[in-house]
């Protein structure tokens, strides 16, 4: 019984793996505050957690900030990018489902704009962790980016379909779940990201 809770037993090593993907989360949600710096912040968040979840990493606060360092121009250059993507994603979007003149026209593309968003949604988790793994340039990032998720299409699927239940328990009233979402959603991220960047080293 006293195993447990000695330094090598499991639950503490438990404790200390989810005090390290609390304070992973904590630095991500403060360093995206600024919405500029929400890439290099996202950049840092996947370089440190796809370390954690093997077991890879001890100094998360400080291996946080050397990846948000290192990856800055890089990470909010595609951040830009994809962030006017989805800029005009969402307010095309929001134009179908609240104007009636012009929306009505295009209510027909509604189940397209959703299905280019969640595709966009998924090549945005796929550049970010791609920036956090290999040093590329901002036109091979986004070209390896939507490549990696048409390759990866199914595990991508699983990743969002987590984050979209997620938000949903939060919006139906569990708020307090908000709270474990950045980790929950990183977690199952980052060891699905691990298994097919081994794969593409691999090869």
């Amino acid at each position: 019984m006293k195993n447990i809770f000695d330094s090598e037993g499991k639950l503490m090593t438990f404790l200390d793996g989810f005090a390290d993907v609390m304070v992973l989360a904590i630095l991500w949600v403060i360093c995206s505050l600024p919405i500029i710096t929400v890439g290099a912040s996202t950049t840092a968040f996947y370089s440190v957690m796809m370390k954690l979840v093997v077991g890879e990493e001890s100094y998360v606060v400080r291996s946080f900030f050397k990846a948000f360092k290192e990856n800055f121009k890089i990470a909010t250059i595609v951040w830009l990018i994809l962030g006017v993507i989805g800029a005009v994603l969402l307010t095309s979007i929001y134009i179908v489902l609240n104007t009636k003149t012009i929306g009505g026209v295009f209510q027909y593309a509604l189940p397209l704009y959703v299905i280019i968003f969640l595709f966009y949604y998924m090549v945005l988790s796929a550049a970010f962790a791609y920036i956090a793994q290999f040093y590329d340039s901002v036109r091979r990032v986004l070209k390896l980016s939507w490549q990696f998720v048409v390759k990866y299409i199914w595990s991508f699927l699983i990743m969002t379909v987590v984050d979209i239940v997620m938000w949903v328990i939060v919006i139906k009233g569990f708020t307090v779940f908000i709270v474990f979402l950045p980790e929950i959603s990183g977690f199952v991220h980052a060891y699905l990201l691990n298994r097919m960047f081994a794969k593409e080293i691999k090869n």
